[in-house]
């Protein structure tokens, strides 16, 4: 082979050479490229996967507030019905005291009631004399007692169910917190 021919071989070999490094550069840096896009990708997919864990663990959380809330807020119904059927079962027997107090004639009916609701009859028959005097004052004496164990019960009922509204207030409270980050992270999540 002449010179010339072999000269021209090698140039056009090393033409060839050069474009096939070109190329396998290029193919280098698509595969850097994708394999960073790759890597980012599992990082993302990571992230979303501890996302989800702790979005699933903040809704348990939330279920067992809303729960708790629920049950605190058939607590606090249940509360204020006792409170308002102690209330009026005290006004009751404040309406009796006054009528007693004030010398008024009792009906049979509301005396027998009183009677029923102080203890059996017998009882208070046998602790009453037989002189009015006497037994309006043990009377008046037994509705003072139970008017202030009354004022005591309506009194615990009530600090009872402040505190019961006051822990409501708080779980409401914190289930709004959970439900506003909840939205918060999933707004994230999505974004």
């Amino acid at each position: 082979m002449p010179t010339t021919d072999r000269y021209v071989a090698l140039q056009q070999r090393q033409r060839v050479i050069e474009m096939l490094l070109q190329k396998i550069e290029m193919l280098r840096e698509r595969l850097t490229r994708k394999e960073d896009l790759l890597h980012d990708y599992e990082n993302d997919l990571g992230k979303l996967r501890q996302a989800e864990i702790l979005l699933r663990e903040k809704d348990f959380l939330l279920q067992d507030l809303e729960t708790d809330k629920r049950s605190k807020d058939d607590e606090a119904l249940f509360l204020r019905n006792t409170l308002k059927e102690t209330e009026d079962h005290l006004n009751q027997e404040k309406r009796l005291n006054s009528s007693i107090k004030h010398g008024r004639n009792i009906d049979q009916p509301q005396s027998n009631e009183l009677i029923r609701r102080s203890g059996t009859s017998t009882t208070l028959q046998n602790r009453y004399s037989t002189d009015p005097t006497t037994k309006v004052r043990t009377i008046k004496r037994d509705m003072n007692q139970k008017i202030c164990r009354k004022d005591y019960e309506i009194k615990t009922l009530k600090q009872e169910l402040h505190e019961a509204l006051d822990t409501l207030s708080e779980q409401s409270n914190k289930v709004k917190l959970l439900e506003l980050q909840s939205k918060v992270k999933r707004t994230k999540i999505l974004f």
